[in-house]
């Protein structure tokens, strides 16, 4: 899989070129700008670790090493810097870069001594690949790119039938166990992204890779298009050359066609779309191989054939943005490619996208009401929800009056509560199966491979979670509504009311990654106050009120949780009394659902400093010694007593010496169990407070 059958330098005859000839090398030149040092080999000023110490060979270097084989040149018109004469100039021939620099190389596969691969190897085809390596550099899709052009010549004897030319990636998305693989038939690509929305080497916002077809080989003097488009498992690498060539013609590598979902067999494997989770997709994921093959072709002795590809970057704010923005950028390459590279051109594509837009279940009680779906969409609705679960049975011939009426169903326990959001959650998921994915504002979208990590199901995506119920395990609603159905409410309560939580905060769109900008009943903060005891958080949990709301606090750089629950009631609240008086103080409120934590607030408060003297005794009850946190005005001097209920002074503390400000006063540790008063005079004024010792 990683090793070659091809040797630098281009075939010369019958006599094997010498692989180590210094010639035969990979020649960096950079387009000519109009300045002399753009034809000078330039070392670069202070050599990087694993970097390459040459920025770019000269012009003579180029056109004595690989011009005579085949490089790109043409003629440049440039002045004669020899004569006073400003118009004197000169044709100069050099490099001919397509882009903004360019990586040439020529190899050729003619040694048989390179033909011993461990599985099988070919004997020499004859064939002499030119490579140029280019790329632009401008703002936009283009920075991101890579163009290859190889350009085949065959300088065999015998003819080449069925010659095919396959591009053949390790991707590796960051951590390597995690990828998944799409193809796009219409942008002759092939592309791998993190299937998993938390990466281990790129964290939240992995990119995506890949590759696209610009120019195939020709047929009867037409380029023809992309043959195959696959993504195999690591796992299925072949190990032999007839599963190699296998794998080229877009089948497994035992030469078994890959079969789309609907029985038919295909070269174009995953043609779904991952960002919205609809039609064929990977949903393995795992270290993947990706392969671009372009079509069969026939070469007799003498020709000719250049191909060309990008490899193209895409970058969003997740993994399934970084798709679609890789969709984006593969259009505005090929555009660009098509206009032959015009430096004008420039394209700013969204590093964010809209990967669901459920409707909630008021949402779909509305459409009970003459909601945006016509009356035939909603037909078609109502009976997939029927032959999508076993629970639900809607009369034949009435299977809208039926779904509308359980939707709207009395009773406000958990069981009848998760059993009509398990209704709404069907209604997302079917609308989006019939694609009927829009009707007018009433946009509504929820793919079935778009993730989850369901703690109550242990589903990993929608379309797992929506599943019959069958006799094999089913990680689905359905299943586990059927066997809570077998006991009474009052022993299975809480597991109802947690996949009610779940199905609500799907229906609402949280935990989804992006969604659609309709109000899906997002947790909110309600206030965040502070006095010189304490600061109180309050929220509202919103449709989060099934699933574990979180709240931290930034303590220097790391975040502290203080809470983690399922919220109580329509209003929570906490407060942290573990503050300084004169602090600043950050947290971070979130839920955390389907296994991904979404923050909705940060707020920030400062908790004052009193400008009076102030006491409070600490802890109390007290088992011990007394421990006074006092706040003294700066000036004053202070007394501090403790007297017992029958008025007797049992201690007189002077704080003459002590400075302004919060202090701690540790007091007599000899007191028995009782209730004692402290009183703290400065100033004429005083303060008191009751003290409760317990042994």
């Amino acid at each position: 899989e990683y090793a070659s059958e091809f040797t630098p330098g281009p075939i010369v005859g019958t006599d094997l070129t010498d692989p180590l000839n210094s010639r035969y090398r990979t020649y960096k030149v950079r387009r000519f700008t109009g300045a002399p040092s753009d034809t000078a080999h330039v070392e670069a000023d202070l050599a990087e670790p694993g970097r390459d110490p040459l920025l770019h060979h000269s012009w003579s270097e180029y056109m004595a090493g690989a011009a005579p084989w085949g490089a790109p040149v043409r003629t440049y018109r440039l002045p004669v810097t020899t004569t006073a004469d400003p118009t004197d100039s000169v044709d100069v021939q050099g490099p001919d870069v397509p882009g903004d620099f360019l990586l040439w190389s020529i190899y050729n596969d003619a040694d048989p001594r390179r033909h011993r691969l461990v599985g099988g190897s070919y004997a020499s085809l004859g064939v002499e690949i030119a490579q140029s390596v280019y790329g632009v550099h401008r703002d936009g899709p283009l920075d991101r790119a890579t163009f290859l052009r190889l350009s085949i010549v065959n300088r065999g004897a015998y003819p080449l039938d069925s010659l095919a030319i396959g591009f053949w990636s390790d991707p590796d998305v960051g951590a390597a166990g995690d990828d998944e693989i799409a193809s796009d038939s219409a942008r002759a690509l092939v592309y791998a992204y993190n299937g998993h929305y938390q990466d281990g080497v790129y964290g939240e916002a992995p990119p995506a890779i890949g590759y696209t077809l610009l120019r195939g080989p020709r047929v009867d003097g037409v380029p023809a298009g992309a043959w195959a488009l696959t993504g195999p498992l690591a796992t299925e690498q072949p190990v032999t050359l007839s599963e190699a060539v296998n794998w080229v013609f877009g089948a497994h590598a035992d030469s078994t066609p890959m079969r789309a979902p609907d029985g038919g067999t295909t070269r174009t494997w995953f043609s779904g779309d991952p960002v919205r989770g609809t039609g064929w997709l990977d949903r393995r994921p795992a270290d993947h191989r990706m392969m671009l093959s372009t079509f069969p072709i026939a070469m007799q002795p003498g020709d000719t054939q250049v191909v060309e590809v990008a490899i193209v970057v895409g970058q969003g704010t997740d993994a399934l943005s970084s798709v679609a923005n890789l969709r984006c950028a593969v259009d505005a390459v090929r555009a660009a490619y098509a206009a032959g590279l015009d430096p004008a051109s420039s394209v700013a594509c969204p590093t964010s996208a809209v990967q669901s837009c459920p409707g909630s279940l008021a949402f779909w009680q509305g459409q009970c009401s003459g909601g945006g779906f016509a009356a035939a969409d909603l037909r078609r609705i109502a009976s997939c929800i029927d032959t999508s679960a076993s629970v639900v049975a809607f009369p034949p011939g009435a299977e809208v009056a039926g779904f509308c009426a359980a939707l709207n169903a009395p009773g406000t326990d958990a069981a009848s509560e998760a059993s009509r959001q398990h209704l709404a959650f069907l209604a997302n998921v079917c609308a989006t199966r019939l694609g009927l994915m829009t009707s007018g504002a009433d946009s509504v979208f929820l793919g079935e491979g778009i993730e989850l990590s369901s703690p109550v199901l242990g589903s990993r995506d929608v379309g797992e979670m929506a599943a019959r119920n069958s006799i094999a395990p089913c990680h689905c609603a359905d299943s586990l509504l059927i066997a809570l159905a077998r006991f009474p409410l009052e022993v299975v309560e809480e597991s109802y009311r947690a996949l009610g939580g779940e199905l609500r905060a799907i229906n609402h769109g949280l935990g989804l990654g992006s969604t659609c900008g309709r109000d899906l009943g997002m947790p909110s903060l309600i206030e965040a106050t502070a006095t010189p005891d304490a600061v109180t958080l309050k929220w509202n949990p919103g449709a989060a009120d099934g699933i574990p709301n979180v709240l931290s606090r930034l303590d220097g750089a790391t975040w502290t949780k203080l809470q983690e629950r399922v919220p109580r009631a329509s209003e929570e609240r906490y407060d942290d009394r573990d503050v300084r008086r004169g602090g600043t103080y950050r947290y971070r409120l979130s839920f955390r659902s389907e296994g991904r934590e979404q923050v909705f607030a940060e707020p920030v408060v400062r908790v004052p400093i009193l400008t009076s003297s102030t006491l409070r005794v600490m802890p109390n009850p007290a088992s011990a010694a007394l421990h006074i946190d006092v706040v003294l005005r700066p000036g004053d001097p202070a007394i501090l007593e403790v007297f017992d209920l029958r008025g007797r002074l049992l201690e007189r503390r002077r704080l003459a010496s002590v400075a302004a400000g919060e202090q701690v006063i540790t007091l007599r540790r000899d007191l028995e169990s009782g209730i004692y008063l402290v009183r703290l005079e400065q100033g004429g004024r005083s303060e008191s407070a009751k003290a409760v010792v317990v042994r």
